[in-house]
Parts: C-alpha cells; structure tokens; sequence
C-alpha cells in the first residue's frame, strides 16, 4: 500500500496530510532550533580544571591550525607590532596571556606556551614555567626539550648545536623557531619574519575579497535602489512559475528534510561527548547523514508528484538560460549585500536590548569539544558544506518548496517573510547572526519572485557564503604560515 497520490483530489487522506503538514512544519520548526540552541549549549559547558589525564598528555601533535597556535601566533603577533610601535596595551596583552594560559591544557602545550611567556612576559617567566614541569615531564624527548629550552633562555640560542636546533623546529615548529629568536635584537628582520610574518599571497587573498565584498556593497545600494524604482515603475515583474502540481505536498520536504537534518544534530551530541576516536567517528557518521538530506527533495514523487511538474515548482529549471540566472545572481548577491547589513544592525540592537554576549570567554574547561576540530580536513568538509550543500539544498527547501508552499495563501510579501523567519531561527547564531541570516533569506525570497528559476538565489547564497569561507580559510593560511 502505497502513499495517497496528491493528483487524487478525492482521496481523504490528502486533507489529512495537508493539515498534518502545516503543523509539523511548524513542530519540526521549533524542535530544530531547540537542537540546535542545545548543540550551541554544550560548547559553554565547562569544568574548574581539565581532566588528569589530559593535562599528564605528553603526545606530541604537530602544531597546524590548533587553537593554541593560532591563538598564540595572534598575541605574539599583535604584541610585536606594540613593542616596534612603542605602543604597549598591557589590557590586551594581559586578555592574550589568560587565553593562551586557558588554550595550554597538556605538557606540551605547557611547555610551548613556556615558549610563548618568553617572549611576552619575559625570560623569568619561561624559566619558572620550565623548571615547574621539567618535574612533571615523564617523556624523555619532551624532557630533552625543555633542556633545551632553558639552556636557550639561561645562555642563549648559540649554545645549542644544530642538531638540537634543528630538532626543536622538527617537535614543535613555530614554537621551536620562535624559542630560537629570543636573543635576537627587536628590530632583527628574521625576528620579525618568524613572531610577526604571514603568508603574503593569503593577505593578497583576504584585501581582495575585502576589497570585493566592500564594492559589492556599495554597488548594492545602487542595485537596490534601482530595483525599488523599477519595481514601481513595473519595468520589473514577478516571473513565479504558476503551480503545476503546488498545493501543501510541499510543504512536506521541509518536514522531511527537518527530519533528516535533526537526526544528524541529535548524532552530533555523541560527536562531541564520545571523545577520541570514537568522537571522529560519530563526526563523519554526522556528515553522511547531513548530505543525506538531499533525500527530503525527492518526497513528493512518492506522492504522484511527477518528477518533471516536481523540478518546476521547485525552480529548478534555467528560466531564461544558464548565464542569465547566474547573472542574475550575481546582480542579487550585491543587491542583498545592504540588507544583511541592516540586519546585522538589527540584530546588534536587539542584542545589546536583550544583553546577549555570543563571544563571551568561557571559563574552565570546556567539558564537550568538536571532534578533530585542528585538522584541514574538517575545515574544508565544513567550507564544502557552506558553499555547496547550504545554497543548494537550503534554496530548495525554504525558497523551492516552502515558498511555493506558502504563496498562494501569503502573496510574494507574506511568504518572503514566512520563509525568511524559519530560514532564519534554525541557524544556530546568537541574535544578530539570526537576524543578518534572515534579512538575507528575506533577499533570496525576492531573488525567487523575480527570477522564477532557483539558480540566481542558489548563485547570491554561494557568493555569500563563498566569500565568509574564503576569509577564513586565507586568515588561517595566513597565520598558520
């Protein structure tokens, strides 16, 4: 026995399921934003100190774009500048130093973070922190570092023999060179390089897209203005495709893709509890299961939605040509550009009303962590998904099915809003995240409206995401050189 077919107008069970819809949408609606709000939570639950067992870690992992080095690169990078410009901040040098302290969980972030106090605080300070765990070292190779290292800091760098400098870069590197620096002079050019460098082409890579996003936004007030006095003068009209099928069957994806998607959020709550190995497990475990979402856009087949009248509804068509939505997009990217811009102001407000603080300091230690979280390759499955799986499948859910969903009752202005709100809360952002998220699906609704095809909203949706996964994918090349 198979699902009731939606072109059976007769059938009772359609009215069923058409009420059923609705209001699972909106269940479904509210229990993703309370998982993902209980997600968000877990990274603020914290213990007074670290586990034993990881603070008595001495496994030696390379350092690479861990938060204890990028964080360490920053401070020491930010307090050379200071001293070369004689223009000391002890408040936010004082800030770094706790960070750091609260980063340097086991011995050997301790001894880095020995490393890092030398140059910020002073050779006492390195000393002291040396001298307290050359007793608690147990590793003999990490014990002949700290040898080393006090040597340095007693007698200087030209008292150690290549080999054993070559092997502090090898064990610990960017640390190792900066321990080597230390009896250089402050204006010393190799200093500079190893305490204050970056990789050149990635800071060519971020003034560029600055430089991209900040014309794209001027040249969005424009559009946007444009596009206002166009739309009054009817030189621009709505190309929504008519229902070929519509009705509430759409609104059925959204359920199914809610469904889906909180089965990966609830699989991340083990992700991050499990730990180890175990944790990276239940990590990929996750992945699959998100990009299994895709599944939700083929329901309503299941229903007598033929595949071709489903592909025209959901916008998924070339309206008027390839390049010309894409073109579309683009001018759409730019246009939606001052209205995140005022959502970001929105929220800025509603925060500052509601006394949020999304970038508080934690204190303790954080007792749940994402798995792998210092490797390339989540990092980039995490871009991959932000530029590839988010505009697609989020332009196909909210703005293919919901919207169409949601029109012919609302009117193009009722189901911008609507669809902009649910795209909106179910982003796990603090408020003024929340908000820019949907003044910007409130953009994509009328990229719909105007275009009919869901290409210009999935191209503007890229672009957007495109260029936040670009800065930081280039300030961490950039500081991890």
């Amino acid at each position: 026995m198979g699902f009731p077919s939606v072109l059976d107008k007769e059938d009772p069970a359609n009215k069923l399921f058409a009420v059923g819809a609705v209001i699972g949408v909106v269940l479904l609606t509210i229990a993703t934003v309370f998982i993902q709000l209980h997600l968000r939570s877990l990274n603020s639950v914290t213990v007074a100190t670290a586990p034993a067992h990881l603070m008595d870690g001495e496994q030696l992992l390379p350092p690479g774009i861990d938060s204890l080095t990028l964080v360490g690169k920053n401070v020491v990078r930010g307090h050379t500048y200071s001293v070369l410009n004689k223009d000391n901040d002890d408040i936010d040098l004082r800030e770094g130093i706790e960070h750091i302290d609260h980063l340097a969980v086991t011995r050997v972030d301790r001894v880095r973070a020995a490393i890092l106090m030398g140059e910020l605080k002073g050779k006492i300070e390195a000393i002291n922190r040396l001298e307290k765990l050359q007793g608690e070292v147990v590793d003999a190779s990490l014990k002949a570092d700290i040898e080393w290292l006090l040597r340095i800091y007693r007698l200087g760098p030209s008292e150690l023999d290549t080999s054993a400098r070559d092997s502090l870069v090898a064990r610990h590197g960017w640390f190792g060179q900066v321990a080597l620096m230390y009896d250089k002079t402050k204006l010393d050019p190799n200093r500079i390089e190893v305490l204050a460098g970056a990789n050149e082409g990635a800071m060519t890579a971020i003034g560029i897209t600055i430089l991209f996003r900040g014309l794209s936004f001027l040249i969005g007030i424009a559009l946007a203005i444009m596009a206002i006095l166009k739309i009054r003068s009817g030189e621009i009209v709505s190309n929504f495709d008519a229902d070929t099928v519509g009705g509430p069957v759409y609104y059925e994806i959204p359920i199914a893709f809610f469904l889906i998607f909180g089965l990966a959020m609830l699989l991340r709550i083990p992700a991050y509890t499990a730990g180890g190995t175990a944790g990276t497990v239940w990590f990929f475990i996750t992945e699959v299961v998100v990009w299994g979402c895709f599944a939700a856009v083929v329901w309503p087949t299941f229903r007598g939605v033929p595949r071709d009248a489903l592909m025209l509804d959901l916008g998924l068509h070339t309206g008027e040509g390839w390049w010309p939505e894409i073109k579309a997009g683009f001018i759409g990217y730019m246009a939606a550009m001052p209205l995140s811009f005022v959502g970001g102001i929105v929220g800025a407000m509603l925060a500052a009303v509601f006394k949020t603080d999304s970038e508080e300091t934690l204190k303790g230690f954080p007792m749940f962590e994402a798995p792998i979280n210092a490797s390339w390759a989540v990092f980039i499955m995490s871009a991959f998904g932000s530029v590839v799986w988010a505009p697609l499948l989020e332009e196909i859910v909210m703005r293919g099915a919901l919207y169409r969903a949601v029109r012919p009752w609302a009117r193009w202005l009722g189901a911008s809003l609507i669809t902009a709100l649910v795209f909106g809360i179910i982003h796990p952002y603090g408020i003024e995240g929340l908000c820019q998220v949907a003044f910007g699906g409130f953009a994509y609704a009328i990229i719909r409206e105007w275009r009919g095809s869901l290409i210009a909203c999935m191209v503007a949706h890229m672009l957007h995401n495109g260029t936040i996964e670009l800065m930081q994918f280039a300030n961490i090349l950039a500081i991890s050189n």
